[in-house]
């Protein structure tokens, strides 16, 4: 099938500089004018994906997360619907009963940025427009013992386990 002829403005000779599109003896369409012929596919038609807002996450069931073993174990608890954003927490809670999951392997900080980004939407430390990385004031300027290069390395080996981007 041939392109329509497409014509600006309301017809007559064109103005010096434009083009007048002409494909033969086919259909002429208006700029503007919608084609609802044989063929055509309605946008109208397209449903868009319902909208998930933060409160639907927050009435989601609550799951509790027992991390790290021994003395420093803790219990945590996240909302079902936040967790199921990673494929790993989506597999473990695909059964109704699936209130409860261990991760005695883990680290609690690593997690606790974890559910901070799931929660949030961000990470700390945050990039700044200039490239740089916002400092923690919580830390020393210089990291001499390499806490914070460990910290962010089991983040993104957490990451890596629970297979988010």
């Amino acid at each position: 099938m041939a392109d329509p002829e497409v014509r600006l403005g309301a017809g007559g000779p064109p103005a010096e500089g434009d083009v007048e599109m002409q494909a033969g003896d086919d259909e002429v369409m208006e700029v503007g004018e919608t084609n609802t012929g044989e063929g055509a596919t309605a946008i109208e038609d397209e449903k868009p994906a319902q909208r998930i807002t933060f409160v639907d996450y927050l009435k989601s069931p609550m799951i509790e997360l027992l991390i790290g073993n021994g003395a420093s174990q803790t219990l945590l608890t996240a909302h079902k619907a936040l967790l199921t954003k990673s494929p790993f927490f989506s597999t473990k809670l695909s059964t109704p009963d699936s209130k409860h999951i261990e991760l005695l392997d883990d680290d609690l900080e690593a997690m606790s940025c974890f559910l901070e980004y799931l929660y949030t939407g961000e990470y700390f430390p945050h990039k700044l427009p200039s490239g740089n990385l916002e400092s923690d004031p919580t830390q020393p300027k210089i990291d001499d013992t390499g806490s914070q290069l460990l910290k962010h390395a089991k983040v993104y080996t957490l990451a890596e386990k629970l297979e988010m981007p």
